[in-house]
């Protein structure tokens, strides 16, 4: 798959479905109201459940949503989408794309039941490293943006997943901003 923001069209043994309002709510409830930017979302995913590999691009998870920013939560308005706001989006990305995929199972065993990853959500993902290229302005009233789950590799003597992710955001599906992103999910379970 490219970075590019369009959804390509799902292969045939993919799946697409929208991610529902009340898990989205759920998800965000952490958030400020005017920090919950992610409206609507929708997860392409591999038809039969398999842990995300590098290698293997039909394995991976992909989210799209449609987003919006209605006011900046920690600034006067900088009248552009910036780095803190990339940042809120994709970590709302990725939180939505655990959620799903704990409700649904895609990780097989052992993994986060959805309770559990609700417990886990803020204490246990931890970002480790985290690299963004802003190519153009953008601005935050309306855009949309995409998540991509490449890989998870599970260390269980340690007790943690780290997931390889990217994402991006854009006014017009050129993928203005992107960024990668490296994740370690810890106290991840062994049996």
């Amino acid at each position: 798959m490219t970075s590019a923001a369009r959804t390509p069209d799902p292969q045939p043994e993919r799946v697409v479905s929208a991610i529902a309002d009340d898990l989205r709510e759920r998800v965000l409830r952490p958030y400020l109201p005017v920090s919950r930017y992610v409206r609507r979302a929708r997860l392409e995913r591999p038809m039969h459940s398999a842990l995300p590999r590098s290698n293997a691009p039909a394995s991976w998870l992909r989210l799209d949503a449609d987003c919006t920013i209605q006011a900046p939560c920690y600034i006067e308005s900088t009248g552009h989408f910036n780095a803190v706001e990339l940042n809120i989006t994709y970590n709302q990305m990725l939180y939505l794309c655990l959620a799903e995929s704990m409700r649904l199972g895609l990780f097989g065993k052992p993994a986060w039941s959805l309770e559990q990853f609700f417990q886990a959500q803020l204490p246990n993902v931890l970002i480790t490293d985290y690299q963004a290229k802003f190519r153009r302005p953008m601005t935050s009233a309306k855009f949309s943006s995409w998540f991509m789950l490449e890989s998870v590799q599970v260390n269980t003597k340690r007790r943690r997943a780290m997931l390889k992710t990217r994402c991006g955001a854009s006014n017009d599906g050129t993928d203005a901003n992107e960024a990668h992103v490296t994740v370690a999910l810890v106290d991840w379970p062994t049996r």
